[in-house]
């Protein structure tokens, strides 16, 4: 759960046909889970080397409660997710 989420910061990468709406649509639906008075930084980068179709991206979230997260590394201990 991220909506106790303050602060997110969010890097969209995508092939050269991402456009700025899809970028924009990405971005919007992950401000949905956040408060809504979140402070949001967005950053958007086109990849020539990505397949046209593909789209990462890569979200930190501070401010919130990591309870769930916590609980979920300790199932996969894979993802590294550290409290700083």
């Amino acid at each position: 759960d991220i909506s106790t989420g303050e602060k997110a910061l969010i890097n969209i990468i995508g092939g050269p046909d991402l456009t700025t709406t899809e970028a924009n649509t990405i971005a919007d639906a992950i401000k949905t889970k956040l408060k809504d008075d979140a402070e949001i930084i967005l950053g958007v980068t086109l990849d020539d080397k990505m397949p046209k179709g593909q789209v990462k991206a890569f979200v930190v979230i501070a401010g919130g409660d990591i309870t769930y997260f916590k609980n979920l590394s300790k199932e996969m201990p894979e993802l590294n997710i550290e409290e700083l």
